[in-house]
């Protein structure tokens, strides 16, 4: 086995040890996975699989395409509604992210700096973390899949086989039916790598790009005709956004207003200028200071050499192809009005091969870098571990503990809406489920099992309702 096959089997190896550690017993997220959760159940039983449900009517609040819904629903069908069935589609597409990274770093650098750069990844919440590796969310998916197209761009500039630009496309049109026009973010940073290449003439003129635009085009499009056709129209009064369809949603709330409209999640906040700064602190833990570290000394050698930046320029390319991967999207959610710091995913493998590329040419000069980086690495690495080990598994143990009373009757009745995530659990319990807004109507439902929040039970409600027990701050009863 060469030495790249064995690099990569070790990154697979302590890859899926930190997906799959606990990965069916820690609790369901509150919001997009729980969200997502909820989509897919009721996509399971209604047989729709063109439009989002929640609460038993359309979804107006998610507008996503749904490919990372239709995965998890083929994984409810293979292993029943579970933490792991909602999860492993985002697993197995953290794999694949580090399959196509490898792939990409060794191709534009070596096998080492590849293998290095995905144990600085393994060892933080970059790609292995909140919303994006660890839970049943969107992002691990489009990471996945955006690599996958940035792999194959590269391959198309670099050997100029019009193969990899269909795939590029390919995995680009995917991408968009993962979370609609962020899957696109890449495509900048493609046309400043052609670029800076001197191929973007050359690119234009090409007949592969026109087809695999129309290729990325159709596969993009395809949702959109098909939401314009049959998709789900809604009152405008009696939706989140006061839209009357999905595209609506999608395209100017989900992509206009979070990026124009500070009070858009409820809340007006200030712009985060230094988003990408404050980010990088949250996600890359202790390498986050390397990155600085390297990032000043290539600017004091770049000082240096400033007479003869555009040769020094042409002499790192693989520098300079992670600057123009990281720059327009690190820019655009630094001016964004809402910021999620998993929004900045598609960026931190770039950095983390920046800063290995830097510890890299210092330990050349100086050997004991390189093992105070490996020190590094083991130290971050079982913190991170630890981090995902010590994920809260409260929820999941209360559920289950509970699973035969939430079961005891033909359906289960909550008042009002709980959080997403016990929603989450009660759709799992695989019953029918009814929300009510007025206790009066829970007379209908004598001797049913009744979900509401602990406040809400006074005790003139309890001439109603047998309180049972308490599962994460939601009273647990039946009907009398």
């Amino acid at each position: 086995m060469s030495y790249r096959n064995t690099y990569l089997a070790i990154i697979l190896i302590l890859a899926s040890i930190l997906v799959f550690w606990h990965i069916g017993i820690h609790d369901a997220q509150e919001w997009d996975e729980a969200r997502n959760a909820i989509n897919a159940s009721e996509m399971l039983h209604n047989g729709n699989y063109l439009n989002l449900y929640f609460e038993h009517r359309p979804d107006t609040w998610n507008a996503k395409p749904p490919l990372m819904i239709w995965l998890i629903v083929a994984c409810y069908k293979l292993f029943g509604q579970n933490e792991l069935a909602l999860r492993l589609p985002a697993a197995l597409s953290t794999l694949g992210f580090f399959v196509y990274f490898f792939r990409l770093i060794s191709n534009i650098d070596s096998a080492k700096t590849a293998f290095f750069s995905c144990l600085v990844l393994l060892s933080c919440k970059a790609v292995i973390g909140f919303h994006v590796g660890i839970g049943g969310d969107f992002d691990a998916l489009l990471l996945f899949l955006l690599t996958a197209s940035a792999y194959y761009f590269v391959c198309f500039i670099d050997n100029e086989n019009k193969n990899n630009l269909y795939l590029a496309a390919l995995f680009t049109g995917l991408a968009f039916y993962t979370k609609g026009p962020a899957g696109l973010v890449y495509l900048p940073s493609f046309l400043l790598y052609a670029l800076y290449r001197q191929k973007l003439k050359w690119m234009i003129a090409n007949y592969a790009t026109w087809i695999s635009l129309l290729i990325m085009l159709a596969i993009a499009g395809s949702w959109i005709v098909m939401q314009a056709f049959y998709g789900i129209k809604t009152v405008s009064t009696d939706t989140h956004y006061g839209t009357s369809n999905s595209l609506q949603v999608l395209f100017w709330h989900d992509l206009v207003r979070r990026f124009t409209d500070t009070g858009f999640e409820h809340e007006k906040h200030a712009r985060d200028y230094l988003f990408f700064f404050t980010t990088m602190d949250a996600r890359l833990n202790l390498w986050n200071y390397i990155f600085y570290l390297v990032a000043a000394s290539g600017l004091w050698m770049a000082y240096k050499r400033r007479l003869n930046i555009f040769s020094a320029l042409k002499q790192h390319t693989t520098i300079v192809f992670c600057a123009i991967m990281i720059f327009p999207l690190a820019l655009v959610l630094s001016l964004a009005a809402n910021q999620h710091d998993w929004y900045l995913a598609p960026v931190w493998g770039f950095v983390a091969y920046i800063i290995v590329r830097g510890i890299l040419y210092w330990s050349n000069k100086w050997k004991p870098v390189l093992y105070l980086s490996g020190v590094l690495f083991l130290f971050v690495f079982c913190r991170h571990f630890y981090y995902i080990h010590t994920l809260s598994t409260s929820l999941h143990t209360q559920i289950q503990a509970n699973k035969q009373i939430l079961q005891s009757g033909d359906k289960i009745v909550y008042f009002g809406q709980p959080y997403q995530n016990i929603l989450t659990y009660l759709y799992w319990m695989d019953k029918e489920t009814v929300r009510i807004d007025a206790l009066g109507q829970a007379k209908a439902y004598t001797g049913q099992v009744i979900v509401l929040y602990k406040e809400t039970m006074t005790e003139s409600m309890q001439i109603l309702i047998e309180p049972i027990t308490v599962i994460d701050g939601m009273q647990i009863g039946r009907i009398k």
